[in-house]
């Protein structure tokens, strides 16, 4: 820090490879080591001088006179031996840290205070936290709620970005199924536009895995060390996204219903709303999940894109319901995008411009239950409650698995490795030969500029000397 704010401490503690150098009062610092015989000049601050010191290039070049002699070091340099035994430390750092301990009165202090029991009764109540996390859960989740919704907002470029997509696909998608009629061939139409509504959506939310495998390190890290629990950025991420989702699915729905030619009653609008909407986040919710618990970015695409192809298959539209094979029918029943797209069918269908009757239809009274029928989709209007439920159900269920997943998955492996002294010592050299043979260039280009400086000089000379003897034959004839 600048010496004006260094100035303010009160406690130093200076740390150099896990060794404590000192810890006391601030102006006593500089007491200490001038002690140890390392002076510090007039104009250096203070905390540059005390973190220069620690190094073998600091420790000669604020030595005293005392000091050199005393470890047989001159103002030249060091020797083969110092070198070689201590690093090229005049004082090592363990008997800087052992000379804190036994010759300065902070330490000597510090060990008689640490040499007598400590009486937990005198101690204050709130001296020693005993919860796990400082914050409470509510507080937590507060906290990372707060700071995720900030950094969702601050990334206007995929904000931005996000709109504009959906504002694209939205027009493309209506003017492909353009203010569809409402007769007998046009119900294949009304199939294709909804399972691309939930198409979207589906391919809409799997940026999500991206967005949290960027986070997920950092999450970790605060995790691991006690900031907050897990699932409180599991909750965070949610409620972050909540907003976001339901501002794409109401601008996407807006273009989408009225240029397809949905039933234009407010009613049916809303059901479409709130379906756009729970798919939406429970799709999110989905591929957030399968970021969490996948090890890394490649794997969580692949297991997205799997994921996304099982959903698809299952939806009831590219297969029908009656032809899904027996194994995979679960799957059927538990899709997400097979609920969406089966409570927009319906909500269509049923609505009254698909009131015209027909007949010869087993099952079916009007031309919106014999298109349902057709594709294999249930005609009762209690699967759109079903289907709205399943899918707000599913969402708080996959978010809830969420949090739990960033409570116990680990993640990679840290190790702690040290460098390879043999290494180090190379890197150096090769770091000194490349600054010495760029000082080698830098001196030769400096001597061929004055030789040539010269040059010119003595040509100039020369042109002077003889412009000034014409000068002279001149003026004499």
């Amino acid at each position: 820090p600048p010496p004006e704010v260094f100035n303010l401490f009160d406690d130093l503690l200076l740390l150099a490879n896990g060794k404590m150098l000192y810890h006391g009062p601030l102006e006593g610092a500089l007491t200490h080591f001038t002690s140890m015989g390392f002076v510090c000049p007039v104009r250096k601050d203070l905390a540059s001088f005390l973190l220069e010191i620690t190094t073998p290039t600091g420790q000669l070049e604020y030595a005293s006179k005392q000091l050199l002699i005393a470890v047989h070091a001159t103002t030249g340099g060091y020797n083969s031996s110092l070198v070689s035994s201590n690093g090229g430390m005049l004082i090592p750092l363990e008997e800087m840290a052992s000379s804190f301990w036994s010759d300065s009165a902070v330490g000597n202090a510090m060990l008689q205070q640490l040499s007598e029991p400590f009486d937990p009764a005198n101690s204050h109540p709130a001296a020693l936290e005993k919860r796990r996390y400082a914050l409470s859960p509510l507080q937590a989740i507060a906290v990372t709620t707060k700071r995720q919704m900030k950094l969702v907002l601050r990334d206007k470029v995929l904000l931005k970005g996000r709109m504009m997509q959906i504002v694209a696909v939205s027009l493309m998608v209506g003017s492909l199924f353009f203010q569809l009629g409402h007769a007998v061939g046009d119900a294949r139409s009304f199939f294709g536009a909804a399972f691309m509504v939930i198409l979207f959506m589906s391919m809409g939310s799997m940026p999500q895995i991206g967005v949290v495998m960027a986070q997920k390190g950092v999450s970790m890290k605060h995790r691991d060390s006690l900031l907050y629990p897990g699932y409180a950025h599991g909750a965070a991420m949610a409620l972050s996204q909540l907003p976001v989702s339901i501002m794409e699915a109401t601008l996407f729905s807006c273009i989408i219903y009225f240029m397809v030619g949905f039933h234009l009653t407010p009613a049916y609008f809303f059901t479409f709303w709130v379906i756009v909407v729970a798919s939406n986040l429970c799709l999110t919710a989905l591929f957030r999940l399968l970021a969490v618990l996948a090890p890394n970015p490649t794997l969580a695409a692949a297991y997205g894109g799997l994921a996304l192809l099982v959903l698809i298959l299952t939806s009831g539209f590219a297969i029908v319901r009656g032809s899904i094979p027996l194994m995979w029918i679960w799957a059927y029943y538990l899709s997400p995008f097979a609920y969406a797209l089966r409570a927009l069918v319906i909500n269509e269908f049923r609505s009254p411009q698909w009131k015209t009757r027909v007949l010869g239809v087993p099952g079916a009274t009007t031309m919106g239950q014999a298109a349902l029928i057709s594709f294999d989709f249930y005609t009762d209007e209690r699967w759109i409650v079903y289907g709205i439920l399943f899918l707000f159900g599913a969402y708080l269920l996959l978010s809830l698995a969420t949090c739990i997943a960033l409570d116990w998955v680990t993640g990679p492996q840290k190790v702690a490795t040290l460098p390879d002294a043999k290494q180090l010592e190379l890197v150096r050299e090769a770091a000194e030969q490349r600054r010495a043979e760029a000082q080698a260039r830098m001196l030769q280009k400096q001597e061929s500029t004055a030789k040539c400086t010269g040059a010119n000089l003595s040509r100039l000379s020369k042109l002077t000397r003889r412009a000034s003897h014409s000068h002279s034959s001149t003026t004499g004839s």
